[in-house]
C-alpha cells in the first residue's frame, strides 16, 4: 500500500478515535456507556473485555473498566482453560512489559489469581525489566520460586534476558540457579544464549558477562548438560563476552555433545574461535560424524564462519609440529 494511503487512512483513524473501540483509551468507557454498553454482562459473557484493554489500550483505559467494575480476573467456567489463558489482563499487561499496568491489575486484586500471577512473573522477567519483576514479587508470599510453564522458570527467563537487576530479585527470593527442567535446561544455558525476543537485538540493560557470574555464584554447574548433551558454552556460538565469562569459570572447553560436538565446532565467530583455541579447545577432536572442527566449519559457513575457518586454519598451521 502507497504510504500516502496508509497516512490517509492512519488519519481518518485518528479524527474518529478507531482505537476507543479497537484498543481503549480515555474515551472508551465513555463511548461504550453513549451505546448503552452493559459492562458487567459482557465481561460474565466473555471475561474478555479488561484482558484485552491490557493488551492493545492504554491505561487510562484499563483504570476506567475497573472502576465501572469489571473484572480483573477472568471468569472461566469449568474445564474452560483456553479461555482463561488468553484471559488473563495480568499476564497480557506483563508480556507488555509495562509495570504501571501490572500495578493497576495487582492493586485491584489480580494478584489473587495465583496461576495468572506466577505466569505474569515468568512473562515478565523475560523483558529483564526489574521494576516489573518487583512490581509483581511484592506478592511473592502467593508464588513459587521454581514453577515452570513450558519448561521456563522466572530465573530461566530473566537469565534470558541478560539483566542483572532482574535476575537478582529473583535469586534473593530463592530461585535456585542449579534447577533444570525436564529437558536438563538451566537458567546459566538460557544466559549464554540469545534472548527470545532477538528480533529487538539484546534486552536493554542485558550485561551477560554479570549475569553469568551471578548464576555461577549462586551454584550453577557451569558444565551442567541438556538433554542433548550441550553445556553453556556448546551452546554459545557467537558471543565473545559469553564465551570469556564461561571460560574464566573453568567451563570445559572441550566437553563434547551428544554429536560429538564441541565449542570449537559449535562457534560461529573468529574471536570466540581464538579465544576457545586460546583457552586449550583441542581443533582434532572428532563428532560422530568423524569430523574435525575445521572440517565441520568448512562444511557450514553460514553466519561468518569463513573468518572463523581462516583462524582456526591459521591455528592449526602454526601450533603443528
Amino acid at each position: 500500500m502507497p504510504d500516502s494511503i496508509a497516512d490517509l487512512e492512519a488519519a481518518v483513524d485518528d479524527v474518529s478515535d478507531v482505537a476507543r473501540w479497537t484498543k481503549g483509551n480515555a474515551n472508551t468507557s465513555s463511548s461504550l456507556r453513549a451505546e448503552k454498553w452493559d459492562f458487567k454482562k459482557r465481561s460474565l459473557e466473555n471475561g474478555w473485555t479488561i484482558a484485552g484493554v491490557a493488551h492493545y489500550g492504554d491505561i487510562v483505559a484499563l483504570r476506567d473498566m475497573i472502576a465501572l467494575g469489571l473484572p480483573v480476573i477472568p471468569l472461566a467456567g469449568p474445564g474452560d482453560d483456553w479461555r482463561r489463558e488468553h484471559n488473563s489482563a495480568l499476564v497480557n499487561a506483563a508480556a507488555r512489559r509495562d509495570p504501571a499496568m501490572v500495578e493497576v491489575l495487582l492493586d485491584a486484586g489480580a494478584w489473587k489469581d495465583k496461576d495468572a500471577l506466577g505466569d505474569a512473573l515468568i512473562v515478565g522477567a523475560l523483558s529483564g525489566n526489574p521494576l516489573l519483576v518487583r512490581e509483581i514479587m511484592r506478592y511473592r508470599s502467593a508464588l513459587t520460586p521454581d514453577r515452570e510453564v513450558g519448561g521456563k522458570t522466572a530465573l530461566m527467563t530473566a537469565a534470558n534476558s541478560g539483566v542483572p537487576g532482574a535476575v537478582l530479585q529473583l535469586l534473593d527470593w530463592g530461585a535456585s540457579a542449579k534447577h533444570a527442567n525436564g529437558d536438563g535446561v538451566t537458567a546459566l544455558m538460557l544466559a549464554a544464549q540469545k534472548p527470545y525476543r532477538d528480533d529487538e537485538g539484546d534486552t536493554p540493560g542485558a550485561d551477560r558477562r554479570r549475569t553469568i557470574q551471578m548464576l555461577i555464584k549462586a551454584g550453577a554447574n557451569v558444565d551442567a548438560r541438556d538433554k542433548n548433551g550441550d553445556t553453556a558454552l556448546t551452546l554459545n556460538s557467537d558471543s565473545v563476552t559469553v564465551a570469556r565469562a564461561l571460560i574464566s569459570a573453568n567451563a570445559n572447553v572441550n566437553v563434547q555433545n551428544k554429536d560429538g560436538e564441541t565449542a570449537l565446532m559449535c562457534s560461529e565467530n573468529s574471536d570466540v574461535t581464538a579465544l576457545l583455541l586460546n583457552a586449550g579447545a583441542d581443533p582434532f577432536l572428532k563428532n560422530k560424524a568423524g569430523k574435525t572442527a575445521l572440517e565441520v566449519m568448512i562444511l557450514d559457513r553460514r553466519n561468518g564462519r569463513a573468518s572463523a575457518v581462516k583462524v582456526l586454519a591459521w591455528w592449526i598451521k602454526t601450533h603443528t609440529p
